[in-house]
């Protein structure tokens, strides 16, 4: 599996990062939500059928959504993930974020307005990294969602003060915090922790990095 592709550098401009900063963390609060340790389970308590499906023609994950009934026909729930159970453990917590990013963005559009009709959306890029710029944000999203900002903030701050006496108000804590993208060791930390891939890891790192020098997202 090329995780490249998934991964990627991103195209979405800063001034939208922060917004989605923003629109995930309030988002979170809103409805008492965290993707760091159970998906599955998280998803569930929003009210949505999770399904593993024998996914063809290279389609990752699908969310289907129509708040105006109780349920859709055939289900128990009127939202329904699904993941493709052709993925790894790591892959499929982003696919299933990626495909909860698309009911935040449309909550984000309702207004106020709790109830959604219906709409369907699908991931299918597999290997080479999506050049749309509303997936790139639905990407961006779910990296989000696994690795929290003030999470991996707090992490690394932990582990640079325990493993190179590094603190936050040091002058070179954020090159110090940059330097991580390249450190195996905490990667593999953050990829046994928060069961993501070092991939993404390695971008959030980079991104965190970015935010919270010109952005501070979460004010």
């Amino acid at each position: 599996m090329n995780y490249k592709g998934y991964y990627a550098i991103m195209e979405v401009p800063l001034e939208t990062r922060i917004e989605l900063e923003k629109k995930v963390l309030r988002f979170c609060k809103e409805n008492n939500f965290s993707a760091v340790d159970d998906t599955v389970t998280s998803l569930k308590i929003l009210g949505f059928d999770v399904l593993t499906v024998p996914f063809r023609n290279n389609i990752e994950g699908m969310i289907l959504v129509d708040e105006t009934e109780k349920k859709l026909k055939g289900f128990s729930s009127n939202k329904i993930i699904a993941v493709s159970n052709q993925l790894t453990l790591q892959l499929s917590r982003f696919v299933l974020m990626h495909e909860l990013a698309h009911y935040i963005q449309k909550k984000s559009e309702m207004q106020g307005n709790s109830k959604q009709g219906f709409y369907l959306a699908a991931r299918d890029h597999q290997a080479k990294y999506s050049t749309d710029i509303k997936e790139q944000e639905n990407d961006y999203i779910a990296a989000i969602l696994l690795l929290p900002t003030e999470n991996l903030k707090g992490y690394a701050s932990r582990y640079l003060q325990q493993e190179k006496s590094v603190n936050v108000d040091d002058s070179n804590y954020w090159e110090e915090f940059k330097a991580l993208e390249d450190n195996e060791g905490f990667l593999d930390l953050i990829q046994k922790d928060f069961r993501v891939d070092k991939e993404l890891a390695k971008r959030r790192i980079g991104e965190v990095v970015e935010i919270s020098k010109n952005g501070q997202a979460n004010k």
